[in-house]
């Protein structure tokens, strides 16, 4: 404690003295004109990184004065970072810097925030120095040396030099580990030794020294066009990868083609005066070469304002031993390393990608893949195993023979999850246990974690208690002078207006807003206890999902709905109810397309509002693969077929889900009816089957077939069918034929509606049932 008080005062007593004011120009009576560092005196004085000390009635600058740690410190951290970001910078790390120093120092604080952010030196590092007493002692050169590197942002470049040569002749004074940073400052004319052509590495760096260092250092920036950035202090729009190629393209731009094993490949198009940058220095763009790792930075309106080079790309594989909010601690071969991730890594979790906000701490991942450039920072990694955490209100619950559950969880933004809950798996709600799930819990709050490697939940916990509401805002106001929202609510259609608490918590697409940022038409999940509204969360009422149509399952019942299933790139699969009665409109290709023309495999953009679905609009993918089925097998859940590939690739095997399009002649038929000696055109991704076109097929004959009608396309004269066996069928009804009724005489095709018992005679022909008689039961 005693050692602490006098660090305070002598931090306080030195910075009162180099706060005295000197006016811009001025000349010091003790550096005069033709002293050897005058000229970067007043330089320094004239930016005003130095002021001069009040001594005696003068204002003098003292060139002698040895400088301290913390004045070399908070030097380093203005060359590097603009005022008003320090400050900024200072307000973020206030409680980190103050747990450290307490009432000490706190003119410095800014500038301990900004070292750390900027990498000048760590916490770690700063808490030995201040913990020691090491922070208000006089610095030495090679210390100064390491800082300003640091300060320049060639840290990177330093640490990854391999030869360098050092003509001091005290190099030998250099500690190991110094020297790339003293050659970097001697390459660049930063420092150039002294009359005997020694560095002096254990030196006490005086004012003189120091103006001389920054004063070249800032030239040095200036000249090569350095642009220090912040990760976390930018907010622009951004892509990345792996060069691939840079061809010139039309009016003065390049095309540069990215490959990024998490986000995919893309080729962007580069204004040529875009400035690129490399170690944070401006380069040429013949620079931009393959293997190397490049971000595009956009501005607002999309244009690319910046390119960023960092060398190649190194992976480092382990298996994960802690996470926290920005790092990722692994056991690489024994040995434990720590790689820290920010917003501009890219990130997998299981089959979902995206940015850091993936990542989580309680996930128990099993093992990482990470890609880290030469500047030593994480562009992506990939993480597998553990949990992930999905949340939201319980929209229906289907129970399985097996003890286990499906659930459609409506998620905080409304988009709805079908997941599976095993038997087994620990549930509790309000801190109790339970065995399992069932109808009565539609309408509570859930929060699961969901298997990375599956996608089944390992745990469920329930909120019966709190109400939870989801719906549309309406409007806000206030009563009393207490603030309220009115909220639509989507499953009852009815609108109510809820106080909003004091401690009221407000998101917007998952960052925290202020009551004056809600607005109308929101679609907002709120948490409702003692009637107050204490948190609510907002996203836009209307959302376009885009991706590949995973899943189609039909209706078993006339008040059952189509579900579609979209895996989007990031990896999720959104699901969304679509109504028989009132489909929402479909195009496919271009044209207008009817709900049954959906293929397993497309690529579709489904806009909804309130998460109904209001337009699908569909574009069909080309068959990837294509052969002669050679052998075919099933269990309860799956069928497998054996595909002699054309291209000459041997036979394959592959495992098919009931829920993938199975079509003959554009019309579905179900996945059981594929058999041996048909050929098919399919589209796979990987070992996946999206979707099968039976190209040729040999017909089968039946008699009769019974079940219940899906759809009915009146122009196309056709009924898409499931039979009593839970085959999806397409039915051809002939021109004229007319449905016959129980003790009612006929109807015609059009009468028919979704959920209708029928018994059709007929045969199969070419993989479709071609209808003879009808009867409605």
């Amino acid at each position: 404690m005693k050692r602490n008080r006098l660090l305070a005062c002598v931090l306080a007593a030195a910075m009162v003295l180099s706060l005295t004011v000197v006016p811009a120009m001025a000349a010091y009576p003790d550096v005069p004109a033709d002293n050897w560092a005058a000229k970067y005196v007043n330089d320094m004085t004239q930016k005003g990184i130095f002021t001069g000390i009040s001594e005696g009635g003068q204002i003098l600058f003292k060139p002698d004065k040895p400088m301290t740690a913390v004045e070399a410190l908070a030097l380093c951290a203005r060359i590097s970072v603009e005022t008003a970001l320090r400050q900024e910078i200072g307000r973020d790390r206030a409680d980190q810097i103050a747990g450290l120093t307490g009432d000490a120092a706190y003119w410095a604080r800014d500038e301990f925030a900004t070292c750390i952010e900027a990498g000048i030196l760590s916490y770690a590092e700063l808490k030995e120095l201040w913990q020691s007493g090491e922070i208000s002692k006089p610095i030495a050169k090679e210390d100064f040396a390491l800082y300003l590197v640091r300060a320049m942002q060639l840290a990177p470049m330093a640490e990854n030099l391999s030869t360098y040569t050092l003509d001091f002749t005290d190099k030998k004074d250099i500690t190991a580990g110094m020297e790339p940073y003293v050659y970097l400052l001697n390459t660049y004319g930063i420092v150039t030794g002294n009359e005997n052509k020694a560095f002096a590495p254990k030196s006490t760096v005086t004012r003189a020294v120091a103006a001389t260092m920054l004063s070249r250092a800032i030239d040095f920036m200036d000249e090569s066009g350095t642009s220090v950035e912040l990760p976390e202090y930018t907010d622009y729009n951004w892509e990345a990868g792996i060069i691939v190629s840079a061809a010139a393209g039309a009016k003065d731009k390049i095309n540069l083609v990215l490959k990024s094993d998490i986000s995919g490949d893309k080729t962007i198009s580069i204004p040529a005066a875009t400035p690129i940058y490399e170690n944070s220095m401006l380069v040429e763009s013949r620079l931009l070469v393959s293997g190397t790792y490049a971000r595009v930075c956009f501005d607002q309106d999309g244009t690319p304002m910046a390119i960023r080079l960092s060398g190649s790309v190194e992976t480092v594989a382990g298996s994960v031993v802690g996470v926290s909010d920005s790092t990722l601690l692994l056991n690489v071969n024994g040995t434990t390393q720590s790689v820290n991730y920010d917003r501009f890594t890219e990130v997998q979790v299981g089959g979902k990608t995206g940015d850091r906000s993936l990542i989580d701490a309680e996930a128990g991942y099993t093992d990482a893949v990470c890609r880290i450039d030469q500047l030593g920072h994480l562009v992506a990694v990939q993480l597998t195993g553990g949990t992930r955490r999905e949340e939201g209100v319980i929209k229906s619950v289907e129970t399985q023979a097996s003890g286990g559950a499906v659930l459609v969880v409506s998620g905080l933004d409304g988009q709805l999850q079908r997941l599976t809950v095993p038997a087994g798996t620990t549930i509790t709600a309000n801190g109790l246990s339970l065995s399992s799930l069932d109808a009565s819990h539609v309408g509570n709050y859930v929060d699961l974690r969901v298997s990375n490697d599956d996608g089944t939940v390992s745990s469920a916990a329930m909120d019966r208690v709190t109400r939870y509401v989801q719906g549309a805002v309406r409007s806000t106001g206030s009563a009393g002078g207490v603030d309220n929202v009115t909220v639509s609510d989507l499953s009852t259609n009815k609108a109510t207006t809820y106080n909003l608490a004091e401690t009221a918590e407000i998101y917007y697409s998952g960052k925290a807003v202020g009551l004056g940022a809600i607005q109308k038409d929101w679609f907002v999940t709120v948490r409702v206890t003692g009637g107050e509204i204490t948190a609510l969360y907002g996203y836009p009422g209307s959302k376009v999902t885009e991706g590949t149509i995973a899943g189609i399952d039909y209706p078993s019942s006339d008040t059952a709905k189509m579900v579609l299933s979209v895996s989007t790139a990031q990896g999720a699969v959104v699901t969304f109810d679509l109504s028989l009665s009132d489909p929402p409109s479909v195009q496919r290709s271009g044209k207008s397309a009817s709900l049954s023309k959906l293929r397993t495999g497309d690529s579709v953009t489904v806009t909804s509002r309130y998460n109904e679905v209001t337009l699908i609009d569909s574009v069909p993918r080309s068959a990837n693969v294509s052969g002669t089925i050679v052998g075919k097998s099933e269990t309860k859940t799956s069928y497998t077929i054996d595909v002699e590939l054309d291209n000459g690739g041997g036979t394959k095997t592959y495992e098919l889900n009931g829920s993938i399009s199975v079509t003959r002649d554009d019309k579905i038929i179900d996945v059981s009816e594929l058999a041996v000696d048909y050929h098919v055109a399919m589209i796979t991704e990987g070992d996946e089957v999206l979707s099968i076109d039976v190209d040729r097929a040999a017909g089968s004959n039946a008699t009769k077939i019974s079940g219940t009608v899906i759809t009915v396309e009146t122009k196309e004269k056709t009924i898409l069918f499931r039979t009593s066996d839970e085959k999806i069928v397409t039915v051809d009804v002939p021109a004229g034929l007319s449905i016959q009724t129980v003790g009612s005489g006929t109807i015609s095709l059009s009468k028919l509606q979704n959920g209708d018992s029928l018994d059709i005679y007929g045969e199969y022909k070419d993989g479709n049932f071609k209808a003879s008689v009808i009867i409605k039961i």
